[in-house]
């Protein structure tokens, strides 16, 4: 019981410590960047010497799948490149160069991250900045009904440096009642979501801190 007691002790300091940490990065962050969780779930992060991401030239890269389904990552990173393309983006290398790259070079998809990774890539493709990020739910829930479930996080990264500029994390539900939606739906809806939020040019009272 008392080994019980002592292991409860050590799991809430480390808890409390995590809590202070990530409060502090937050704080240090406030004075260069925007943070803001809106009503719709959407979490966002946002520097501000980020301007018009239409100006840029951008890549996707397949995002990196924690899901149960196989391949989500390349199907969102598709719906992703398509979504910023109808909504202005057009500066984007074409899918097949950017897998080749990878593929040829051994980057996987966790580790497009790193800077170092990231401006290479930059290099290579000859663009501004990166998205990529993970998908951690893309599935049907079963219960008592089967909704579709999305959850996404996105990240640029700007190739010069490999500096974050801009991350926002999602979830959305779907009802497959009177709606009929499906995963394709919800994730499309979703993504349209957060590359719209990405596109805004400066901050808004949504976005206000």
């Amino acid at each position: 019981m008392l080994i019980n007691r002592q292991i409860g002790i050590v799991e809430f300091g480390y808890r409390f410590l995590k809590i202070a940490f990530l409060s502090l990065f937050v704080a240090t962050l406030s004075g260069c960047v925007t943070i803001s969780a809106t009503p719709e779930n959407i979490q966002v992060f946002r520097s501000k010497e980020l301007l018009s991401v239409k100006d840029l030239s951008l890549a996707v890269v397949p995002l990196e799948n924690f899901s149960t389904t196989p391949n989500a990552g390349v199907i969102v990173a598709k719906l992703v490149s398509t979504e910023l393309y109808v909504q202005g983006v057009t500066n984007q290398p074409p899918e097949d160069t950017i897998r080749r790259y990878l593929k040829t070079n051994s980057v996987e998809k966790d580790r497009v991250m790193k800077p170092y990774n990231s401006t290479r890539l930059g290099k290579r493709l000859q663009v501004d900045m990166i998205l990529t990020g993970t998908v951690t739910e893309y599935s049907y829930q079963h219960g008592l009904r089967a909704d579709p479930i999305v959850s996404l996080v996105l990240s640029l990264l700007r190739t010069k440096d490999g500096v974050v500029m801009w991350k926002a994390s999602h979830s959305m539900r779907g009802s497959i009642i009177g709606s009929r939606e499906t995963l394709a739906s919800t994730s499309k809806s979703l993504v349209q979501q957060l590359v719209s939020r990405l596109l805004l040019k400066k901050s808004t009272p949504k976005d206000a801190s």
